[in-house]
Order: structure tokens, then C-alpha cells, then sequence
């Protein structure tokens, strides 16, 4: 199993890594969602309606832009789909998704 998740981890590693190179030169846009699904974009919360909107703010050049989503394990996937999809709709097309563990109290 420490194998498997070893495995996992270092290709979401070469995966980010690789989408962060297309965007070279570029903008590396960080959205986040918590575990209650509030979502920010660059620190900022961000309702999921006005999602596109914030996110097109940003973007100087679709070409050279990429979005990191880090997202709870447990995000719905009709959820994460409609926030690519937002997301899309801005302009961008490269994406890193990073999936966190819940974090346990008093950590």
C-alpha cells in the first residue's frame, strides 16, 4: 500500500510539474477548495456563478495560463466538473487537480 501511494504521489508530482511547464513563462492561477466546498481563486472566496468571471480577470494569455485545483479527496465530482468547466469557459484549458487528505484535528 506505502508503494502504491508512493507511486500516486510521485506521478501527481511529474503531472503538475508538466502542466506548470506548459504554462512557462505564463500564469500559474491557484484555486482552492475547502472541504465544505468554498471556493477561492488566488486567496480570494470566490462563489462558483462568479468563477469565470474571476478567473478571466487574470488571465493575460490563455496560451501560457494554467490552474492549479487543489481540492478535498472527497470533492463531489459533478462539483469538480462544474468548476473545470467555469474554468474552461475563462479561457483555460490546462489544468493541474491536486487532491488532499482531510487534515486531522490539531494538525
Amino acid at each position: 500500500m506505502k508503494n502504491a501511494a508512493r507511486l500516486f504521489l510521485a506521478l501527481l508530482g511529474m503531472l503538475v510539474g508538466a502542466v506548470f511547464a506548459l504554462a512557462a513563462d505564463g500564469l500559474v492561477i491557484h484555486l482552492k477548495v475547502d472541504a465544505k466546498g468554498a471556493v477561492t481563486v488566488e486567496g480570494a472566496p470566490t462563489p462558483l456563478a462568479q468563477l469565470t468571471p474571476a478567473i478571466a480577470r487574470l488571465v493575460k494569455d490563455k496560451n501560457h495560463t494554467a490552474i492549479e485545483i487543489v481540492t478535498p479527496e472527497s470533492i463531489d465530482r459533478q462539483f469538480l466538473e462544474q468548476i473545470m468547466d467555469a474554468c474552461r469557459r475563462s479561457g483555460v484549458s490546462r489544468f493541474a487537480i491536486n487532491s488532499r487528505p482531510p487534515v486531522p484535528a490539531g494538525k
